[in-house]
């Protein structure tokens, strides 16, 4: 019983001796706790921009970010702005200092404060929970539930040319892509929904201009400008250039859509920096591959053909409307109207429109012959049954006022 209770006396000594021996270290080791927690702060950050570089690749590749990384990186930045008020209290002591009597007061809290944030960012950059890989790989959509733009549709036709642009998208490596096919096929449509489905999840900027036959470098430019809220003084080309290239290069992450390039475009003369901004990335489109290749896309060209006729007459349906199905009579020439537009959505879509079941069944054979024997004209770059059926479209409209 003596021992115990010598024991227990020893303890009772002990504990307040420990206990005053820790708060006077907070006086004398003042300088030496403020430098610890600098050192620890250094490594924190050091982990912090770590995680921070897999997080924004991984968020470029479409990934989901996992919740315990999230909470650690909040965790980071509020010891971050806890040190930031610490560090002006201190700065602020050092400046009220008065001869050599500083306030104790103030040194004993201030000592203590670091030392207990010094410890929070220790446990942080030490989190065994943490592992290397930040993120889970996003859950697989189906192209056919995401599709929702007009005459466009999840056909097996377009998944895989969508799935290879987006997967090129997402290269890091990739810094410009092209689409080719003929006109009418779809490729416009086919970028507005590429355009729908990065938006700012890959890019913190996207803009789109028309590039088209005849080549407006002033026009392409102000195009771009205005998607970036940019406004030009200067009406010179040449001056522009450079101030609308140091504009992009402010956009971390920026994808530039040239939609129906015809001819090579000379990208330093519209003020596109490519090569020297890794975060800027081109999606082009054009009716040449050789076009795509002149403008360096080298691997990552993809070519959009024409529907097969299973999905061609399924978006034929789609446009007329559910009606048609109920009319048997219209069933044999509608599927020949469609053979007609030769799998090109924009025909489809087109004649589509223009048809009604309850034109009735004659109206619908004069359509098939005006489309069978019409004599297109000799128009640059439009598919002749393009043209058929446009001019079929205009054919019946039913006022000079709208035709106009």
């Amino acid at each position: 019983m003596e021992e115990i209770g010598t024991s227990i006396a020893s303890q009772l000594v002990e504990e307040p001796v420990a206990l005053i021996r820790r708060q006077l270290s907070y006086l004398i080791c003042y300088d030496c706790n403020i430098e610890s927690l600098k050192d620890v702060l250094k490594k924190l950050d050091d982990k912090k921009n770590d995680f921070q570089r897999s997080v924004d690749v991984a968020k470029r590749n479409g990934e989901i970010i996992k919740a315990q990384v999230e909470r650690w990186l909040e965790d980071v930045n509020k010891i971050f702005s806890e040190v930031q008020e610490f560090e002006n209290k201190v700065n602020g002591q050092r400046r009220c200092l008065c001869g050599l009597c500083p306030s104790l007061k103030s040194r004993y809290s201030l000592s203590r404060k670091a030392t207990k944030i010094a410890q929070r960012a220790l446990d942080l950059k030490l989190d065994k929970g943490l592992s290397n890989n930040v993120a889970n790989p996003a859950p697989q959509q189906q192209l056919g539930s995401i599709i929702s733009s007009e005459g466009f549709k999840g056909f097996e036709s377009r998944k895989y040319v969508m799935n290879d642009v987006l997967s090129a998208l997402r290269n890091e490596k990739t810094r410009i892509i092209g689409i080719c096919g003929m006109g009418g096929v779809g490729k416009t449509t086919m970028v507005g929904e590429i355009k729908r489905l990065v938006g700012m999840s890959l890019f913190d900027d996207v803009v789109t201009a028309t590039i088209s036959a005849t080549v407006n470098i002033k026009t392409i430019q102000t195009n771009i400008a205005d998607s970036l809220g940019m406004k030009f003084v200067e009406e010179s080309e040449s001056i522009r250039a450079p101030r609308l290239h140091e504009r992009i290069k402010q956009s971390k992450r920026i994808l530039i859509i040239l939609d129906d390039v015809w001819s090579e475009l000379k990208l330093q003369d519209v003020g596109i920096p490519f090569g020297d901004h890794e975060g800027c990335k081109i999606l082009l489109t054009s009716r040449n591959e050789e076009v795509c290749k002149v403008m360096s896309c080298k691997d990552d060209i993809f070519r959009v053909q024409a529907l097969i006729k299973e999905e061609a007459w399924e978006l034929f349906r789609a446009t007329v409307g559910e009606s048609l199905d109920n009319n048997p009579d219209l069933s044999h020439v509608a599927k020949l109207i469609v053979d007609e537009c030769k799998g090109l959505p924009i025909a489809i879509i087109t004649v589509g429109k223009a048809l009604l079941p309850s034109n009735g069944k004659h109206e619908w054979n004069t359509a098939l012959h005006e489309l069978k024997y019409s004599l297109p004209e000799n128009i640059p770059g439009m598919e002749p049954k393009v043209y058929s059926c446009i001019k079929l479209s205009y054919d019946k409209l039913e006022s000079d006022e709208l035709k106009s």
